[in-house]
Order: C-alpha cells, then sequence, then structure tokens
C-alpha cells in the first residue's frame, strides 16, 4: 500500500468490513481490500467500529500509522497483513 520512494502515499480511505475488540480493548479492523489493521495505542473510541465505516489512514512514525473512523478520534494502528 505505501511505497518507500518520494511519491510515496502518504494517506489512503478505505472502508472497513469487520471490526474486533481484544480483552485488552484493543481493536483489530478488516478492510475491504482484506488489509488488517490492529490498534497499538490505548485510545477509547466513543463508539465501536461498525462495518460500512470510511477510514482515513496517514503515515505517522516508527511503522506505526494514524487511522481515524469517519472523520472522529484517531487511533495509532500497525498493519496486519
Amino acid at each position: 500500500i505505501f511505497g518507500g520512494d518520494e511519491d510515496e502515499v502518504k494517506e489512503i480511505e478505505t472502508t472497513i468490513r469487520s471490526a474486533s475488540m481484544d480483552r485488552s480493548g484493543k481493536y483489530t479492523l478488516t478492510m475491504e481490500d482484506d488489509a488488517v489493521w490492529t490498534q497499538i495505542d490505548t485510545t477509547r473510541l466513543p463508539r465501536q467500529p461498525k462495518a460500512g465505516q470510511k477510514v482515513k489512514i496517514k503515515v505517522a512514525t516508527m511503522g506505526s500509522y494514524f487511522a481515524s473512523i469517519e472523520g472522529g478520534r484517531t487511533i495509532r494502528m500497525k498493519r496486519g497483513r
């Protein structure tokens, strides 16, 4: 998704296909393109992410990314697959 050259994409927009939460309250989101993203911070979202919601994912530091669901609060995530 994100290349390594000067023209690399800094932000993508995608759609959630499914969302789940683990015991520690962190989300795993599966997108329409089969990409899996896992939350790595402890930010609590006011509402659980749902299928069909739009997500903007931006490059953050140290191999992580920021995801904003429907323009809401931003959570830090890493790419699973």
